[in-house]
């Protein structure tokens, strides 16, 4: 266990880090710790080379290999502002952890072969311009239909979000970030359907399942205009691709375990590996933290479990999902002490 610190001792500013992402991130270089996607530990950013301890162990949350071979760091501080009020992931860090996630040794056999597809959440709030967060007003203030689909412009900025060939893919898998909440669209080829996967729990009388996916025929219908116009109509009718518009308007909800508060993040990233287009492979409330293609839900249950207990913006919260070694008790070292140790 780290000795604790002496009291008003805060951490100093990190050095300038040199960062290579192919996520368009905004990073700082102001904090103290440090995420690296070589091996993806937490470390002190005084020393990169490292690794933040606990009882004398090192602390991975999940191994993984980027698939360019280039160091990935990210500092604390920017995780931390990647997370809303209820401690919830956003686009930005999903898109980081899904890009290592997938090119680890331990997933990447998955995706190798290019049946199954997994894309960024970057696809559908901004390749697709579906952007729940930026709906156009009037000038009283009332929504408007979005603009036409500039799809010249989005094919011009495929090859930024999408480098695997959709039309050899039975099964395309679209996270989708709508109000603070992941689901995920599946263009299932298998059953020509439209799968979707959401964990949250609809028992409020003005929200239903249907009324929060309102938008997924917009969304589907205007993947299939992209496709057509990347790969071109004639290649496009030849791959025998159903007719997603009319699918997505009688889609199919996949069973799904309702989730907490906030885990619907780890909930969608557990459930795209094992589906299989018809099943999941494996019964997903199974949890086994020693199953290799599980360990990025050790990433998620770190902060989600931690931010949500102390608050995401409280500086007791802010250390803690970080792993921080300025722990402010001793019963909160044994905690996370015990949670690491279920993992390792």
């Amino acid at each position: 266990m780290p000795p604790a610190p002496k009291r008003c001792l805060w951490p100093r500013a990190a050095s300038p880090i040199k960062v290579a992402v192919k996520s368009p991130l905004v990073l700082s270089d102001d904090d103290d710790f440090v995420l690296r996607g070589e091996r993806t530990v937490f470390t002190r950013s005084k020393s990169v080379e490292e690794p933040f301890v606990v009882s004398n162990k090192r602390v991975p949350l999940f191994k993984c290999t980027p698939p360019t071979g280039d160091d990935f760091i990210v500092d604390a501080k920017y995780l931390v502002s990647c997370f809303g009020l209820a401690g919830c992931i956003n686009t930005e860090l999903m898109d980081l952890v899904m890009s290592y996630w997938k090119g680890s040794p331990e997933c990447n056999h998955v995706y190798k072969s290019g049946d199954r597809v997994l894309l960024s959440p970057y696809v559908i709030n901004y390749l697709l311009e579906i952007d729940p967060y930026h709906q156009p007003v009037d000038e009283d203030g009332q929504e408007v239909p979005r603009p036409p689909f500039n799809v010249k412009l989005a094919a011009q900025k495929f090859k930024l979000y999408i480098k695997e060939n959709l039309l050899a893919a039975n099964l395309i898998m679209l996270p989708y970030w709508n109000l603070n909440h992941f689901t995920l669209y599946t263009m299932n080829k298998y059953r020509e359907s439209l799968d979707i996967h959401d964990s949250w729990r609809y028992t409020r009388r003005n929200l239903s399942r249907n009324r929060f996916h309102g938008e997924r025929v917009e969304i589907i219908s205007r993947m299939s205009l992209l496709m057509k116009e990347v790969y071109g109509k004639s290649t496009y009718n030849s791959s025998r691709q159903p007719h997603w518009e009319h699918l997505a308007e009688r889609c199919s909800y996949a069973k799904m375990p309702e989730q907490g508060v906030n885990e619907c993040g780890f909930y969608m990233l557990k459930v795209a590996y094992p589906y299989d287009g018809t099943k999941l492979v494996e019964e997903v409330k199974k949890r086994d933290p020693h199953s290799a293609y599980w360990k990025a839900e050790c990433l998620f249950m770190f902060f989600f479990t931690l931010v949500m207990r102390f608050g995401a913006t409280s500086s007791c919260g802010r250390w803690l999902t970080l792993l921080s070694c300025y722990k402010r008790s001793r019963r909160t070292v044994m905690q996370v002490d015990e949670y690491v140790d279920v993992f390792l």
